[in-house]
């Protein structure tokens, strides 16, 4: 799986490279991947993500507007093939803000997050989209804040305690022995307002 371990190595400032590394890339973890939520005992399609790098060598990502990095660089974005569930500050992000990654940092000075915007339920069909509803969808959370706030921040330390192919987790990826074929295009990141083609999507 080095195409996913290794690529936040190569990223840099040529912005054409960094757009065609995360198409790849992207493109594998939609087509060669099964997403399983033990909370709801459901399995997922992963149909929609977007790449955030902040690096030495990756200067580009910031915002037009406030000229500081989109990247939450959290500690947990450092750490490669693991869970990071947003935080604002040290406390999980309970409503706004609130979304999952996949993390592959390189457990030093690079961090990469890869937000996952919309899953697809396998037996069902049916999208879930927006990083909100994406977590609370694999978290299966009650829809109400306050019948929720222990719950999630207990689900979310379960999730993190362990890496996102272990299948001890109560969610985690699984490789497909054989790929999906799923038409993928890059597009631009929602409410970002860089002009980087850093999010790939299932058509």
């Amino acid at each position: 799986m080095s195409i996913l371990e290794n690529f936040c190595c190569k990223v840099s400032n040529n912005i054409k490279e960094n757009e065609k590394i995360f198409f790849d890339v992207g493109n594998f973890i939609l087509n060669n991947f099964i997403l399983h939520s033990k909370f709801s005992n459901t399995k997922y399609f992963i149909s929609d993500v977007e790449f955030y790098i902040s690096s030495p060598t990756h200067n580009i990502d910031v915002s037009d507007k406030t000229n500081k990095t989109v990247v939450h660089c959290t500690k947990r974005q450092l750490l490669n093939s693991e869970f990071y569930i947003h935080r604002i500050g040290s406390t999980f992000a309970l409503i706004q803000g609130a979304g999952i990654d996949l993390c592959f940092g390189n457990n030093n000075d690079i961090y990469a997050g890869i937000l996952i915007r919309e899953i697809i339920n396998i037996e069902t069909g049916e999208k879930f989209h927006g990083p909100q509803k994406v977590l609370r969808t694999l978290l299966n959370l009650p829809l109400f804040y306050g019948e929720y706030k222990q719950t999630y921040i207990e689900r979310s330390q379960i999730v993190e305690a362990k890496n996102i192919y272990n299948p001890e987790n109560q969610l985690y990826l699984e490789k497909l022995k054989n790929p999906n074929y799923f038409q993928v295009i890059p597009d631009l990141r929602v409410n970002v307002p860089n002009k980087l083609l850093y999010r790939i999507k299932k058509i």
